[in-house]
């Protein structure tokens, strides 16, 4: 049954950041200092001191209107990932970039398929737009990709994988993941949210920078609030061919 378009949105449930610790420490009258939050999976390193100083140096100019097209960071990222600029879009966070897809391709006409115990965001990206979400159950709390390669309707518009995946911390091995890009129809979108893609050792990381050039239906995300410690900035982005990336 395909949910109302109508309702959509008065039956979304918000999503629930874990709580700030300030809030916390209000609450039951604790030391700051004494808390140790996980809920978020934040970096407990922080960010690094070269970070500190290039933000301290951008508040001189604080008063002006940001470059929307985000040009030099496209051209950095490009460097560091080795894609071209136009293959990146930035988003408020990866989540971001995840509800771009959801809004460029589903409607109440379409659907996405994602794991159980998937990243709640796939969930609430499909329902807010009035698609109808199809959850595959987990296999050992992770992605079966088997199973959601033959839940692929003839409406399913998105795929969503998160590798490794939040919450539950389960991997698939790059050679799988491949094998399931080889098979799925060009006209489905697979998404592979990568968030915490830099905790990998190297004989574990993919060449999904690689698949993106071989693949014109996948989008890869990758966020700058995990292992580099800039949560609070709320920077993530995308690498996709050109195509998708205007379009979002």
């Amino acid at each position: 049954m395909r949910p109302n378009p109508i309702h959509c949105i008065t039956d979304l449930a918000p999503y629930q950041p874990g709580k700030p610790i300030g809030e916390l420490a209000r609450e039951l009258s604790m030391d700051v200092t004494n808390i140790v939050k996980l809920a978020s999976n934040e970096n407990p390193l922080g960010c690094s001191k070269d970070a500190v100083e290039a933000m301290k140096f951008e508040w001189s100019d604080i008063a002006r209107y940001p470059d929307g097209g985000g040009y030099r960071l496209k051209e950095a990222l490009s460097n560091y990932l080795g894609v071209p600029p136009d293959y990146i879009t930035l988003g408020n966070g990866s989540n971001d970039v995840l509800e771009m897809v959801a809004t460029v391709y589903l409607n109440h006409e379409c659907s996405s398929i994602y794991s159980e115990h998937c990243f709640i965001v796939n969930k609430l990206a499909t329902k807010s737009r009035g698609a109808r979400g199809i959850e595959v159950s987990a296999m050992n709390f992770g992605h079966d990709l088997e199973k959601m390669l033959s839940s692929i309707e003839s409406d399913t518009r998105v795929v969503f994988i998160s590798n490794p995946n939040n919450p539950t911390g389960t991997f698939l091995a790059p050679s799988d993941v491949l094998a399931f890009l080889e098979r799925v129809s060009g006209n489905v979108i697979v998404v592979l949210d990568e968030a915490y893609y830099e905790y990998l050792p190297p004989d574990l990381q993919s060449e999904s920078m690689n698949w993106v050039k071989r693949f014109p239906n996948l989008i890869v995300t990758r966020t700058f609030s995990k292992i580099f410690g800039l949560a609070a900035l709320r920077v993530g982005y995308g690498v996709a061919s050109p195509e998708i990336t205007e379009l979002l």
